[in-house]
């Protein structure tokens, strides 16, 4: 069965007691001994709950370390490298006139090294942008991978509602502190993986001079957890409460209170 919507049903009915009244006497600038803080603590508690515990093998360490980095790792250098690569072999051009123009070169050497140039150029271009919109993708599998390899840790994974612990490490994927919103999440077989579709921010709309209003939409990432051997049903009722209650749910925005002089 999960929590109630309203976080206050899942308190004790003497912390219920405590904090209605800690929230009443806000409006009369009194506390009864008990901080907003303190407050919070209890009402933001389904938020913090946790809503799945695993542990892994040292075997299944290794298979998540493969399935949420090394196919990362291995995409970003060969961008990154195919970006020095192509702008190496793009830069005699731009630094020198194509041979041929002078004179000097016989025409068919002119027309291969315009052709090779404009080959170069455009490809540079593309892997240069491939590169720098995949480096946060890249970044935050890096972080994963080093809290993973932290040996001082448990093999352990918690999951809640706004992120991922991993060896201790908190990363979150629906945590409007950190920006980051969850999108979708799914499941793969062969082996169990929960993979994390999230938003870096926010889409963002403009309009312009002319009266155009363009929406720019924020980069997404994906967070890959290697489901534990016999936990298969369990990550399937997971990824059906994250549908239901997070991404299905619309999102509540409150009006400010009108200011007083």
């Amino acid at each position: 069965m999960y929590p109630s919507d309203d976080p206050l049903n899942n308190l004790s009915p003497e912390q219920r007691r405590r904090v209605e009244a800690a929230l009443q006497g806000l409006g009369a600038g009194t506390f009864e001994g008990i901080t907003p803080a303190f407050a919070a603590q209890f009402t933001d508690q389904q938020s913090n709950q946790a809503w799945a515990h695993w542990e892994y093998s040292a075997e299944e360490w290794a298979l998540f370390e493969k399935v949420d980095w090394a196919l990362r790792g291995f995409a970003f250098w060969v961008f990154f490298l195919g970006t020095i690569v192509s702008l190496l072999a793009a830069l005699p051009f731009i630094l020198a006139p194509i041979p041929g123009s002078s004179g000097l070169f016989p025409e068919q050497v002119a027309s291969l090294s315009g052709a090779l140039f404009g080959i170069a150029l455009p490809l540079f271009i593309v892997l240069l942008i491939i590169t720098l919109t995949y480096h946060a993708t890249y970044g935050e599998a890096k972080k994963r991978r080093k809290a993973r390899r932290n040996k001082d840790q448990l093999r352990r994974v918690t999951i809640s509602r706004k992120g991922v612990w991993e060896a201790g490490t908190y990363f979150p994927f629906n945590d409007d502190a950190f920006r980051m919103y969850l999108r979708e999440v799914k499941m793969t077989p062969e082996p169990p993986v929960l993979h994390f579709r999230y938003a870096l921010g926010r889409s963002q709309i403009t309009t312009s001079d002319d009266g155009t209003t363009s929406v720019a939409s924020p980069q997404t990432t994906t967070m890959r957890v290697l489901v534990p051997r016999g936990r298969e049903a369990e990550a399937e009722q997971l990824m059906q409460r994250f549908r239901t209650q997070v991404i299905g749910v619309p999102k509540k925005v409150s009006p400010p209170p009108e200011p007083h002089l």
